[in-house]
């Protein structure tokens, strides 16, 4: 199941879509080429990376014993967009707060995801 954070990080272009994008998603009838970065399901990096087509991930997820859902904390139209804005969510981050935990940072608001 996909869990979206509260204060999702959505690219630019994508802002005014964005509710409609998501709601297709959650329902599994989205057309559009979209990225989601996601809290990766290994211990070693922050995020993952997935397109449309990877949303297969899931299962994967419960197999390797995480809680079986999918935390997205940002959306992008193409990976290559979606790799700036993961950059830019690090970046603020580390701005923000003088550290790069960031995974340990999300993974301890996982009641702020929907």
């Amino acid at each position: 199941m996909l869990k979206w954070y509260n204060d999702c990080f959505v690219q630019n272009s994508m802002k005014k879509s964005f509710e409609k994008i998501k709601g297709e998603i959650n329902a599994g009838t989205c057309k559009s080429t979209v990225h989601l970065i996601v809290v990766s399901l290994n211990k070693e990096d922050v995020f993952d990376i997935l397109n449309m087509k990877e949303l297969k991930y899931e299962g994967k997820q419960a197999e390797e014993g995480y809680d079986g859902n999918i935390y997205v904390v940002g959306i992008a139209k193409s990976r290559d967009e979606a790799k700036e804005l993961a950059g830019s969510i690090i970046s603020s981050y580390y701005t923000q707060r003088g550290t790069l935990d960031v995974r340990s940072f999300f993974e301890d608001k996982k009641n702020e995801f929907n």
